[in-house]
């Protein structure tokens, strides 16, 4: 089973085009939401009357999450933002920061899903990520020994070091110390 650096890794590893498409505060955005809804599917760890990788381990699951959470962000961010729009653009903003929005959790809820489909053994806690459409649990045991430390360590470093790389040619020379 994956630990929770083991999922923010595969959030990490799933963003790094963010900053190829968008300008750095755009992707910063676009990779916290997804590194906050990479934890998502755990919820079921604290709700004793839900099964761990049960419902909140579906790609439905992801989905939902993903329009719910688009939805209140296309309500919310404009007022929050203080985004001062004019008349003709008012009506196409809120669809981009749904689609914004939504895009990123599912990339996190998703993500979540795909990473303990193939961590986990058909004899421990199996995900069915296709449920309520597939009953038949699809997890395949590749990532053996995942839950060890080291195991999502390495992961999270190679996410990391792929961000810090695809970002530090756009710092300014100014900003970085002189060696």
């Amino acid at each position: 089973m994956v630990d929770v650096l083991g999922h923010l890794a595969a959030g990490l590893l799933c963003t790094v085009p963010a900053w190829v498409y968008w300008r750095e505060e755009v992707a910063f955005t676009f990779v916290a939401v997804v590194l906050g809804a990479v934890v998502v599917p755990d919820i079921d760890l604290y709700l004793p009357w839900v099964r761990h990788h049960g419902p909140t381990h579906t790609v439905l699951f992801a989905t939902i999450v993903a329009i719910v959470g688009g939805t209140v962000f296309a309500r919310v961010a404009p007022r929050l933002l203080r985004v001062e729009l004019r008349d003709d653009l008012r009506r196409a903003v809120p669809l981009g920061l749904f689609g914004f929005a939504a895009s990123a959790l599912l990339v996190g809820g998703a993500g979540h899903v795909v990473v303990d489909s193939l961590s986990t053994s058909t004899a421990g806690q199996p995900v069915r990520p296709l449920w309520p459409l597939v009953e038949r649990s699809s997890s395949v045991h590749v990532l053996r020994r995942f839950s060890a430390p080291l195991w999502n360590g390495i992961p999270f470093a190679l996410g990391l070091s792929l961000h810090v790389g695809v970002l530090l040619p756009s710092v300014p020379r100014s900003m970085l110390l002189d060696v």
